[in-house]
């Protein structure tokens, strides 16, 4: 990217971006905050994984990259993305077409770590997006007593198990990775129960 204004675009773009859309939040998080999120904790995740630093580096792109698809198609919900096999089919052929048109927009072959397939790095980066789901969730209701997210959390529950199920395959020694996620369970439970 050699383009002064491209490079200051793409900023904008993902911090232009709410998340949460369906919503109220009291502490809005754009698309480019949840992605610093995520890459500290796929940095953490990494550290207590045991990782080497070929993963991680791959892992931190991987993460850093994630959601750019979003500059097109905005934040689209979990509920509506993975409604249906055939939903979950069509938005991901979405996503793959808007990173490819995102990196030729803004000059930024970044579409490999986008796409990564390695088992390893996308166990790490999709248990960091879960966490970061969880940071949010808990902000806005232990902080902020913003009551709204409380359904939302319902699924992050699950999702956290499979996020970990998935990551305890490829680091099955991570044990103090499988006490975080059973605190965050936990605490979710917590709560909704409040």
């Amino acid at each position: 990217m050699k383009d002064a204004k491209k490079f200051a675009e793409l900023f904008h773009s993902m911090s232009a971006i709410n998340r949460f859309s369906q919503f109220r939040l009291v502490n809005p998080e754009s698309v480019l905050e949840h992605t610093g999120m995520v890459a500290i904790a796929t940095m953490m995740l990494c550290d207590m994984s045991g990782a080497t630093y070929a993963v991680e580096l791959t892992a931190l792109r991987h993460a850093l990259v994630h959601d750019m698809d979003e500059i097109l198609t905005g934040d689209i919900s979990n509920p509506t993305k993975y409604h249906s096999k055939k939903s979950e089919s069509i938005f991901e052929e979405i996503a793959d077409a808007n990173m490819r048109k995102v990196c030729h927009m803004y000059d930024f072959p970044v579409y490999q770590s986008w796409t990564t397939n390695r088992p390893d790095v996308y166990a790490i980066v999709k248990l960091a997006d879960v966490l970061a789901v969880f940071y949010k969730a808990y902000q806005e209701i232990d902080m902020f007593g913003n009551r709204t997210m409380i359904d939302a959390i319902e699924q992050l529950i699950p999702a956290t198990m499979r996020a970990h199920a998935r990551f305890i395959e490829q680091y099955p020694s991570a044990t103090e990775v499988t006490d975080l996620c059973e605190d965050v369970c936990e605490t979710i439970r917590y709560l909704r129960g409040q």
